[in-house]
């Protein structure tokens, strides 16, 4: 017990005492030694350019299939999301709908559109009410999306400018 009480005084001595002594002096020394706070938030901002660049770049392929899947599928544009609960298929996509209720209670309509060999290629999402799921059209969430998508690279567009 002893011991333990000896060892934890140091511990307390050397972390509450020593070191912060040890640090002051360093930093009256030589100031410019310490630099952990701007190299963190640099590299935190390159971190973040990154990604807005990479995200940037995937947006207008992401649009393009959306535009080219709301041109060649006319046919299912206009069927609700209930009628795509089972698959659909189409000339060059596979198109199905899943219904699954949330922790509050809300429905969320998950729609997966695969391409003709059967890769995922998208995954899109509508929440509401059952009665808000069923009148739903697949081509207004599709036009959402594609807005949605429009939107964030602009967002993107003017952040890079700043």
């Amino acid at each position: 017990m002893k011991y333990a009480l000896t060892s934890l005084s140091i511990l307390l001595f050397l972390h509450l005492i020593a070191f912060p002594f040890i640090y002051t002096l360093m930093l009256k020394h030589n100031p410019d030694s310490f630099e952990f706070k701007t190299s963190i938030y640099a590299n935190q901002k390159e971190i973040i350019l990154n990604e807005w660049t990479n995200n940037s770049k995937s947006l207008p392929r992401e649009i393009k299939n959306l535009e080219y899947l709301k041109i060649t599928n006319s046919v299912i544009f206009h069927k609700s999301l209930k009628e795509l609960k089972r698959l659909t298929f189409t000339k060059n996509h596979i198109i199905h709908a899943d219904f699954n209720s949330n922790i509050r209670g809300n429905l969320i309509a998950t729609i997966y559109i695969f391409n003709k060999e059967g890769i995922l290629r998208n995954k899109l999402y509508e929440s509401g009410s059952q009665t808000e799921l069923d009148s739903i059209k697949f081509g207004s969430v599709i036009n959402q999306q594609i807005n949605y998508l429009k939107k964030e690279l602009q967002y993107y567009k003017i952040k890079k400018n700043n």
